[in-house]
């Protein structure tokens, strides 16, 4: 069983996609997936990954200097 906190979600062509701290089996990671509507719910599919939750500060600190860069209005990315 796995349960945890959503810290990001992005709905995309009817799919969301969601980052979510996890703790499974005594294991705390951070899991990047899809997820989609089955009947009366969200359940998460297969399309993601999994990042050890030591590199989520590598990753906050490579976004933030992405972001940095981009122009106050943001990119054009087709949503």
């Amino acid at each position: 069983m796995s349960s945890g906190n959503i810290l990001f979600e992005q709905t995309y062509k009817g799919d969301n996609w969601r980052l979510k701290i996890s703790t499974c089996q005594g294991w705390q990671r951070g899991n990047w997936r899809k997820w989609h509507r089955a009947k009366d719910e969200w359940r998460p599919s297969r399309e993601g990954c999994t990042i050890p939750l030591e590199r989520l500060p590598d990753q906050a600190r490579d976004l933030a200097a992405y972001v940095a860069t981009i122009a106050p209005s943001g990119p054009e990315i087709g949503y």
